[in-house]
């Protein structure tokens, strides 16, 4: 007689301690039968089990089965994770191929998760609103079922939550996966937007592209995603963004650690992407992975289709160069009329630890009004100024000061001034603007002329030369 006896590995496929899962007794010279297994109620789940048969007469140890996989209870899920957003997250996974009937998400503020759900899962009533769902160790239950993604809300910006998933099958439950996500306050549509690019500056997949927060809000960009679609309209994902963008930053994403061109030696990029935009044309979007906003887009060259250019796009980037905004930040939404092209040797990049968006003076004009003379003015980006103080001078060196103006907007669009100075001398009389910040930053206008004792006195830059209709 022979017995033949069936062993089981233990998770990672060693026979160190093989156990016992079944045995038959076979008699003849050429004896054949089967075995009838049986796994222990104890046995943990893993993947990398295997069974051996051995015999006893002769004594012979058999050759190990393929790999397989034993799941006690309920299979957990896979690919667990979540995208903050404003006082919101978006939590995905994959569900189990087998091995169970429904999942169960739970949310805990501060500390993790270390309880498991029992029974047929009924006791558990879950809500995405958090804080309104059946409560489960100190968090509560935020969904039930099997679709995925589910957004959850009513969460506090800056305070980290664990999110917890159990998958159920019956009334066994998976060990559960945890991760941790804090969700922050995410920018809106043109708050962020894309202040330079190009898709080629020394070549193919040389690439950048360079944003800038307009804002004084500093925003955690593990929220954001760069996109891009082609000039036809076909699309893909370059990269997720990570880091936090401070107020009135640049921010340069690239492929490359460090860029040297045209004006730039050097300098180190804040974030990765991966290579994909054509030279010819193709469309780029800054979009809100929690919703799809799109903060910021642009399209450049022909563009046939696709959803990533505002109203009408711009020029391609000649060979080896790049398209920059007329003037850094300003967004009319009109690709077209907000971009031009630059040359690979006129290039200027920008990061986090350069000079921060300015003060953007512009229109400032002077012209005589009766006996009194009309200073008026424009801040492109006004936000966080106090006030305007408006200041005269005989020389163009020794000003005092002729009356102040309070900010009227300080939301980051363009805001028009005007004042009358009733006491101008006779002759010149030179003015400037001096804008102060809440930070206690001090921004002066260039200085204007303007000479009573000429018939047609009228408006005069001092000193020249000046850069376009810009002054800082």
């Amino acid at each position: 007689n022979t017995t033949f006896t069936a062993y089981l590995s233990d998770a990672s496929g060693s026979f160190g301690s093989p156990v016992n899962i079944g045995s038959t007794t076979v008699s003849g010279s050429d004896p054949s039968g089967s075995i009838n297994l049986s796994i222990p109620g104890n046995t943990p789940s893993g993947t990398g089990y295997r069974v051996r048969v051995d015999a006893t007469s002769p004594s012979v140890t058999g050759s190990l089965s393929s790999a397989f996989e034993i799941i006690n209870g309920a299979k957990n899920v896979t690919a667990f994770s979540a995208v903050p957003g404003n006082a919101l997250a978006v939590a995905s996974w994959s569900n189990p191929s087998s091995c169970f009937d429904e999942v169960l998400i739970i949310a805990k503020a501060g500390s993790s998760i270390s309880g498991t759900p029992t029974g047929d899962g009924s006791a558990y009533t879950a809500s995405a609103v958090f804080g309104s769902g059946t409560a489960f160790d100190g968090g509560f239950a935020v969904y039930k079922g099997s679709t995925s993604p589910q957004t959850i809300t009513n969460l506090v910006n800056g305070t980290m939550y664990y999110l917890k998933v159990f998958s159920r099958r019956g009334t066994n439950w998976s060990a559960g996966v945890e991760i941790t996500v804090t969700p922050n306050l995410q920018p809106n549509a043109g708050d962020i937007v894309i202040n330079q690019l190009s898709p080629d500056y020394n070549g193919a997949s040389n690439e950048y592209v360079e944003l800038v927060n307009k804002t004084t809000n500093a925003y955690d960009l593990s929220g954001l995603a760069l996109r891009y679609q082609s000039a036809g309209g076909s699309g893909s994902t370059l990269g997720n963004l990570t880091g936090t963008l401070p107020g009135k930053r640049f921010w340069l994403l690239s492929p490359d650690a460090t860029i040297t061109v045209g004006q730039t030696t050097g300098i180190q990029r804040d974030g990765s992407f991966s290579a994909g935009m054509a030279a010819g044309g193709g469309q780029i979007a800054l979009v809100r992975i929690s919703d799809g906003l799109i903060i910021d887009a642009v399209g450049y060259g022909t563009i046939t289709g696709g959803t990533y250019t505002e109203t009408a796009a711009a020029s391609a980037p000649p060979a080896d160069g790049g398209l920059k905004r007329i003037s850094d930040g300003t967004d009319t939404d009109n690709n077209s009329a907000d971009f031009t092209t630059v040359t690979n040797a006129e290039i200027f990049l920008r990061n986090s630890l350069s000079t921060p968006l300015p003060i953007r003076f512009t229109n400032i004009k002077a012209i005589q009004k009766g006996t009194g003379i009309e200073v008026s003015w424009s801040n492109a980006t006004e936000e966080n100024v106090i006030n305007y103080a408006i200041e005269r001078s005989v020389d163009g060196l020794n000003f005092s000061q002729a009356g102040t103006l309070a900010a009227r907007l300080n939301n980051n669009n363009r805001a028009d001034y005007s004042f009358v100075d009733v006491a101008p001398n006779t002759g010149d009389n030179f003015y400037r603007i001096k804008a102060v910040e809440n930070t206690g930053k001090v921004v002066y206008s260039a200085v204007v002329r303007i000479n009573l004792a000429k018939k047609g006195a009228g408006l005069n830059v001092y000193p020249n030369p000046v850069r376009g209709n810009e002054f800082t």
